[in-house]
């Protein structure tokens, strides 16, 4: 069983907003605008914060060698992460993911199904000294999910701009989605878009709904589902992107104005 939450951190209704609006970029790419009405993403927000409060190597947050806090996956770049199975949550959480994905497969048939079993959950501070600013990315690894499985993110917080592109980075030329996310969007890559290149940039500062302000402040929260069976979270639960190269990718496609960037890996 799940393990219980504080009473303010629980739902009786995690539906969609009858508002929401899917629209297919290109079969297998859904963006639903306006997925996530407020009351629920103050329920899922104090959910995700709560648990990234949680010791180092449950949490968001891990201590420096100086003994200060900082984020666990990307000091720098001010990126917290949290990968773990779904039954360790709330099973709200699996019937927020199959809302959106219900909504998503209405909107385009060629989605495939998926149960999610696995949840990664990120949380993108801003401030001095802090570029969010990481290479693209595909999601390809065996805890990502199986095959051309589904994966559905929500985001929370602060707005940004999503870029997707079939194409390498090294090869790209122009052929690249352009999708502005706000606080209570989502989107599906399934299909054929399952392992599209993508990333995030122009984190916009205070963009962040009044409602949302104090609980989430200066910061993006990211929930994605993946259909990852047999998968053992413990093996993926730490991802260091200090190992990663900072000269590729990023300068090819950082923003002229030198803009905040970062993937939601």
């Amino acid at each position: 069983d799940a393990p219980p939450l504080p009473l303010m951190w629980r739902s009786r209704s995690v539906a969609i907003n009858a508002n929401s609006n899917p629209l297919v970029l290109e079969p297998g790419l859904v963006i639903v605008k306006q997925c996530l009405g407020t009351a629920v993403q103050q329920w899922l927000s104090g959910l995700v914060l709560q648990r990234g409060l949680e010791a180092p190597g449950r949490g968001f947050w891990q201590i420096s060698a100086s003994g200060r806090r900082e984020p666990n996956s990307s000091p720098r770049n001010g990126r917290g992460r949290i990968y773990d199975s779904i039954f360790e949550f709330p099973t709200e959480l699996s019937q927020l993911c199959e809302a959106v994905l219900q909504a998503s497969r209405s909107a385009d048939s060629t989605l495939p199904c998926m149960k999610p079993t696995h949840v990664r959950l990120l949380h993108y501070s801003c401030g001095k000294g802090v570029a969010p600013l990481i290479q693209w990315h595909r999601d390809n690894d065996p805890n990502d999910g199986q095959a051309d499985r589904p994966i559905a993110t929500l985001s929370i917080g602060l707005r940004c701009t999503l870029l997707l592109s079939h194409k390498h980075p090294l090869e790209q030329s122009g052929e690249v989605h352009q999708v502005q996310l706000e606080s209570g969007d989502a989107y599906v890559l399934g299909g054929p878009c399952r392992r599209m290149f993508h990333s995030v940039k122009h984190f916009v500062s205070g963009t962040c709904p009044e409602e949302l302000v104090g609980n989430v402040g200066e910061a993006r929260l990211v929930v994605s589902f993946h259909d990852a069976p047999g998968v053992d979270a413990s093996a993926y639960a730490s991802f260091s992107t200090a190992s990663l190269p900072r000269r590729g990718w990023e300068a090819l496609w950082r923003p002229p104005d030198n803009s905040q960037a970062a993937t939601d890996k």
